[in-house]
């Protein structure tokens, strides 16, 4: 329909006018609004749980360095004092902020869902009717749940992977730093040229060039993902609905006087077979991309061990800093390799993050009115005082040529009471649905009191209107508790709102 090319329009190059940078920004933003006070916290959570471990990498260099230079028994048991109470001080702290930063993050879950269910309450009635509309939120959910896409990957790497990364490398290059310019003593010849300051620079060039390469095969990798899960979500749709159909009691008649049964499983074994197919394409082709990767940091890893080794033994630095820049480097690896992974995800993430705020952009088109609706008493001594009119109205659905309503004038006042009488698509439940301001008449006006009623608050002209269309549902809640809208229920309240309703 019309509303769907703007709306599919705007999303196709969203990710193209707006930097997948200021796409996450504004995810992050969000977080901070749904759990104000999360994000600083598991930042000090993440950089307390990367540097504990440089605590015991850095104090016990120096314990065997003091050692094996003889040192007294006094520093020494400084030394093992101060490791001890530093990881003591560090754990609590590390206990105090996980547990604060775990307390916030459960909310996360519990929180996470609220944006998309306010817009669904909120825009405009032909979006709530739009299969388009229902098949973006379908797709939002099902790359949410089964992708971890979205707002919960942004949760995920923030809070399991991005921020410790990022002080685990920090931490690390503080204490390798030297490892690189410590210069060997005892080296000649050729020994001195590999163990000079140049080959450190190419070796520290190779180790980031690999972690680079690395990271571009993650975005490869995710891409290919993307692309493999391309259109799952259709599959995934139906066959949640298929498997909803056994669990439904409501239809068991149908599927046992109908013979259902065989034709339903049949139809799941074959859609559980292609659901199968690309899981085993993804596997495969993410096992690829991950053997490549371990390989290569393998090897490039152990060429950095074996140089630290080297000027360790041409007396660069003591037994103390081998232990030292060997524990700070396999940090480094492992803090760099994550950190890469975090940024290449989240470029990708970007994209489904951009779906996600698209749904949310979706723009209202119906005007929303500054007129306050007078007040009026509709109980025995009010005046009742509400005359509806309809000039010319005529309404077609959007996305068709088809007229629902076609030239209808009326005009009644409230506290009347009528029957519209027509068969079924005539138009009756469309008309209420104009009254209601659900929609607005293609052409013509509804007038209220002599006014436009598009130029009423809107919120203020629905708030007159008690309907019970054809389709109404009762809850499966207690009768109090479908007409107090609430699971504590006032009794007399509620039975007088019955009894007022013909229902005593």
């Amino acid at each position: 329909m019309n509303c769907k090319a703007g709306i599919t329009g705007k999303g196709a190059n969203a990710v193209k006018k707006r930097s997948k940078l200021a796409v996450t920004l504004r995810g992050f933003r969000l977080m901070n609004r749904l759990m104000p006070g999360f994000l600083p916290i598991a930042a000090v959570r993440a950089v307390l749980e990367a540097f504990l471990p440089f605590i015991n990498i850095y104090l016990s260099g120096r314990i065997l360095t003091a050692v094996a230079e003889g040192s007294r028994l006094q520093e020494v048991t400084v030394l093992l004092l101060v490791l001890v109470l530093s990881n003591f001080t560090v754990t609590l702290l590390l206990n105090l902020f996980s547990r604060l930063a775990n307390v916030k993050g459960a909310e996360f879950w519990r929180l996470s869902h609220l944006p998309i269910d306010r817009k669904l309450q909120t825009m405009d009635y032909e979006y709530v009717e739009d299969s388009e509309i229902h098949a973006r939120k379908a797709n939002i959910s099902l790359m949410e749940s089964s992708m971890g896409r979205g707002l919960p990957r942004l949760y995920w790497m923030y809070f399991n992977m991005g921020m410790r990364s990022l002080a685990q490398v920090v931490f690390s290059v503080a204490l390798t730093v030297s490892a690189f310019t410590a210069q060997p003593v005892r080296a000649e010849g050729v020994w001195a040229v590999l163990l000079s300051p140049w080959s450190s620079c190419v070796l520290v060039l190779l180790f980031l060039l690999t972690l680079i390469g690395n990271a571009r095969n993650n975005a490869v990798s995710a891409k290919k993902e993307a692309k493999i899960f391309e259109g799952f979500s259709k599959t995934t749709r139906v066959m949640q609905y298929y498997y909803s159909l056994f669990r439904d009691y409501r239809i068991g008649k149908d599927l046992k006087l109908y013979q259902l049964k065989d034709s339903l499983l049949s139809e799941i074994k074959r859609l559980d077979s292609t659901i199968v197919g690309v899981m085993q394409r993804w596997q495969k082709m993410s096992t690829g991309y991950q053997v490549l990767a371990s390989v290569t940091s393998t090897l490039i890893s152990g060429l950095i061990y074996a140089y630290v080794a080297l000027k360790a033994m041409f007396g660069a630095f003591s037994v103390g800093g081998v232990a030292q820049y060997v524990g700070a480097l396999t940090q480094f690896t492992q803090g760099f390799e994550r950190l890469v992974v975090v940024f290449s995800d989240l470029f990708i993430n970007a994209e489904f993050l951009q779906k996600y705020f698209d749904f949310l952009d979706i723009p209202d088109k119906m005007p929303r009115g500054t007129l306050p609706v007078e007040k009026r008493a509709f109980c025995e001594g009010g005046d009742m005082e509400y005359e509806i009119e309809c000039r010319d109205v005529s309404f077609r659905y959007p996305g068709t040529d088809t007229w629902a309503l076609r030239h209808v004038n009326l005009k009644f006042r409230v506290g009347e009471r009528l029957a519209v009488v027509g068969k079924n698509g005539s138009g009756k439940t469309t008309f209420i649905k104009l009254l209601c301001r659900l929609y607005d008449p293609t052409e013509g006006e509804i007038l209220l009191n002599g006014i436009d009623i598009r130029k009423y608050d809107y919120e203020e002209y629905l708030s007159l209107f008690s309907v019970v269309f054809q389709d109404f549902k009762l809850f499966s809640f207690e009768l109090g508790q479908n007409v107090a809208a609430s699971v504590e229920v006032d009794e007399e309240r509620a039975r007088a709102c019955l009894e007022q309703a013909g229902f005593g």
